[in-house]
């Protein structure tokens, strides 16, 4: 498998979509290449976990396991497992891309 893998994701105004992690991973890049701002939360519900990752901005989450991580999981996102959510802030459409990496 790659070290490292890119999916874009596609999203509107409105609903908070889940980005899930593209392969197993530690580190994952979001490039806001849509045109618009983006707001990126943590926990879909909470408004008090949103930033706000501006047009043609790269946000970037390191977040290694360390020794003591619970679990048998090489990486701390298994692919598939969901790293947060996003929505455009006026766009009604479009999509954003997200690098993972080992």
């Amino acid at each position: 498998m790659a070290a490292l893998s890119t999916q874009r994701f596609s999203g509107d105004n409105v609903t908070q979509t889940p980005i899930t992690a593209p392969i197993n991973c530690d580190h994952f890049y979001i490039i806001n290449d849509s045109g618009d701002d983006v707001y990126f939360r943590t926990n879909s519900g909470d408004a008090n976990t949103q930033i706000t990752v501006p047009n043609t901005i790269q946000f970037t989450v390191t977040a290694p396991k360390g020794d003591n991580y619970p679990g048998d999981k090489l990486q701390r996102f298994a692919s598939g497992d969901t790293i947060g959510y996003f929505k455009f802030k006026t766009q009604a459409s479009g999509s954003i891309a997200v690098t993972g990496i080992r």
